[in-house]
């Protein structure tokens, strides 16, 4: 009820606070006067009747929020374009693939921090790793606590270390690094089992630690791939399908993720092996490493953007010169006509 809540407060202030940007939604314009404040101008029912134009197209920001910069980097602006080309496609693959295994973590962690422990405390003395069975036998309280730090470990992540790796790395590396580590983050989660419930600081210590690796890696993972999507498609105009697309994916990996991870975990522990859902999401996330490999690298943005720049000046002083070029022809002809109108003496 109380995330209900959150999300109907939040469609009311979108509703009613948010400024319509769209140049062909939007009721009315703001026009500028020197002598009063903004003013907003109704627009007739008419599309192409407008009193005023309700975006200034000769501008770079079509009245949003941020102004957009239009970057010389299309390779087809026209609505034909080929969406979904090979990269594109593999980029929505890689993140279905990292959609399941984030979502089945999310699913086996409260779950496996809730189960009994079932190895006791003269294995762990021992160091007989062979027995993975049972949880961290932790009650619902400490639970709760975990995942309400967890929540400041993630905001944590996502404000400071993603625009410092980004900057940093790149996009394209960041991505490949965080694909690459993302099984390391599974695989280490059972060997919490073998801290003994004795050293409740160093259970914790070890708990929020494999947190922390599984944020760092899950919470760069998606704003990451959704760049190099949006830096993939073929034109702007294909921006709509792909995202639906990938977004389309992702919702169909998070309802398979949920069943098929607790499915797991029911039959790990009738094995008397809670390890086993770890493992396997270990090795769907190390197909999803193996599979961004194939995803292809595009040039750094700096060379495209430089590239592509050079080829429009180009371009554009060859259609100056050639203007240039008829427009000297043009009065010379003219030059030409007029003397031999004039009368001779």
């Amino acid at each position: 009820m109380v995330c209900s809540a959150i999300l109907l407060v939040a469609i009311i202030i979108g509703a009613l606070c948010i400024e319509e940007t769209h140049p062909e939604k939007r009721a009315y314009t703001v026009r500028e006067d020197t002598n009063t404040n903004n003013v907003r101008q109704p627009l007739l029912g008419i599309r192409q009747s407008r009193i005023h134009p309700s975006v200034h197209f000769s501008e770079d920001d079509y009245g949003t929020f941020n102004p957009i910069e239009i970057r010389l980097v299309e390779k087809d602006t026209s609505t034909n374009a080929k969406a979904f080309n090979s990269r594109v496609v593999m980029l929505i693959i890689a993140l279905g693939i990292f959609t399941w295994h984030s979502m089945a973590y999310d699913n086996l962690i409260p779950i496996y921090f809730q189960d009994h422990r079932a190895i006791p405390d003269l294995v762990i003395m021992k160091q007989d790793f062979t027995v993975l069975s049972g949880g961290l036998g932790l009650s619902v309280q400490d639970v709760g606590l975990i995942m309400f730090f967890n929540g400041f470990i993630a905001l944590f992540i996502q404000a400071v270390i993603f625009p410092v790796a980004a900057e940093g790395f790149g996009i394209w590396k960041t991505f490949l690094l965080v694909t690459i580590g993302h099984p390391i983050g599974y695989g280490i989660v059972p060997l919490l089992a073998f801290i003994p419930a004795t050293s409740p600081g160093l259970l914790n210590l070890g708990i929020y630690t494999c947190l922390a690796i599984r944020n760092l890696f899950g919470i760069l993972a998606y704003p990451l791939v959704l760049i190099l999507l949006k830096d993939a498609s073929p034109s702007s105009a294909s921006l709509g399908r792909i995202n639906g697309a990938a977004a389309s994916m992702g919702a169909a990996s998070r309802a398979i993720a949920s069943p098929v991870a607790g499915a797991i975990y029911t039959a790990g522990s009738q094995l008397e092996n809670t390890a086993l859902p770890w493992f396997i999401t270990a090795i769907v996330a190390v197909v999803g490493a193996v599979q961004v490999c194939f995803v292809g690298r595009q040039k750094e943005e700096a060379e495209v953007h430089v590239e592509s720049v050079g080829a429009q000046v180009g371009q554009e002083v060859s259609r100056r010169v050639s203007v240039a070029a008829h427009l000297g022809h043009e009065a010379a002809r003219r030059a030409s006509m007029a003397l031999t109108r004039q009368p001779t003496n």
